[in-house]
């Protein structure tokens, strides 16, 4: 048995023996018919609390990207994070939107929370301030009840038996 030396093997002449030219103009470069790329895998859409996420569809093909809307009193926990890249079948990021907390809200419209204004507060994930003086906005509503109230209060009480002080 003798074994071939290089000079057997012919000169390089750049090509590979699988590189033939089939006459479909590529010049025997190109990958066999029957070979095809693989598709990338799809992303599932994420299940986000307290957001919307677009587009609606169960999933996205690799290469487009899901948006998350946080719903009215919570913002995104971190700055920049709203849209969620597919590749592969993995998304890049999956963000979280959280409640904004108490003496905040979230303006219509707006993303972020912004503190309340002197005077007003709110109870955590609030879309809304409100006056932060209960018993000054009871009494002014008093107020505007009195007279209404009082003439029931007076005679509910002349009704009631109140000893009589004797000096």
């Amino acid at each position: 048995m003798e074994i071939g030396t290089f000079s057997d093997c012919g000169e390089d002449d750049g090509k590979n023996a699988d590189d033939s030219d089939d006459g479909d103009g590529n010049d025997g470069n190109d990958t066999s018919d029957n070979e095809k790329e693989e598709a990338s895998d799809p992303c599932t859409k994420p299940v986000i609390e307290n957001s919307s996420v677009e587009p609606t569809t169960a999933s996205v093909e690799s290469g487009t990207s899901y948006t998350v809307t946080c719903n009215p009193g919570h913002q995104l926990a971190k700055v920049g994070t709203d849209v969620m890249q597919c590749t592969d079948g993995g998304l890049d990021q999956t963000p979280t939107c959280d409640a904004c907390s108490e003496g905040t809200y979230t303006a219509e419209g707006e993303t972020r929370c912004s503190s309340c204004p002197d005077g007003k507060t709110s109870t955590a994930a609030a879309t809304v301030c409100t006056a932060g003086n209960l018993i000054f906005y009871d009494l002014i509503h008093l107020t505007v009840l009195m007279p209404m109230v009082f003439p029931v209060l007076i005679n509910s009480l002349d009704s009631l038996p109140i000893p009589s002080l004797q000096l």
